[in-house]
């Protein structure tokens, strides 16, 4: 087997780019020829000159490498166009990504923002219901004392009069029990 190019390691036996030459010397014979065959063919009548010592398999071959070039050019223009192509949806899927993750991001902030929101409101009625039950509870204390008082003055208003009544009742009894005493004596 001849020479592969130098970037192309030799386990591969070759490239679908690169050709296998024998003999370096070739290609420079080719690229000569075909910078000759551009400036001899002004007339197309005239007959071009093909390589020395090559023969007609040898111009057959040319033709072949030339179709292979060209199919070649074609595929890797192809390749270029896909290329671009999927570049342009990397990017358009890559501007997509950026907008739904700032919209994301910015939906999240204010998730975040309206939570701290929400949890402070809850804080701060959590504290209100407290101090509202801790009012509520010294105001029924309150209320229970002066209950209490008003009951306890009641109730000796209440035990006054009771005894003031009993008191009324036996001065009232203990007249009328001398009144009986001194209308029997007398």
């Amino acid at each position: 087997m001849g020479q592969v190019a130098p970037d192309i390691p030799r386990s591969i036996h070759g490239s679908t780019f690169y050709t296998v030459v024998d003999d370096p010397s070739d290609i420079d014979r080719s690229r000569a020829y075909s910078a000759g065959a551009q400036t001899v063919g002004s007339d197309p009548t005239q007959k071009r000159q093909g390589y020395p010592g090559r023969t007609a398999s040898a111009d057959a071959s040319s033709s072949n490498l030339a179709v292979l070039y060209a199919e070649i050019r074609d595929e890797i223009r192809d390749l270029r166009d896909k290329q671009s192509t999927a570049l342009e949806t990397i990017g358009a899927l890559k501007t997509q990504m950026q907008n739904e993750y700032s919209y994301y991001h910015n939906v999240l902030h204010e998730e975040r923002f309206r939570y701290q929101r929400l949890e402070e409101q809850l804080n701060d009625t959590i504290e209100l219901h407290q101090a509202e039950i801790v009012n509520l509870k010294t105001d029924m204390q309150g209320i229970a004392n002066r209950m209490e008082y008003q009951y306890m003055n009641r109730f000796r208003d209440l035990q006054e009069i009771v005894e003031a009544s009993q008191n009324r009742m036996l001065q009232l009894e203990q007249k009328m029990a001398s009144e009986v005493l001194g209308g029997v004596a007398g």
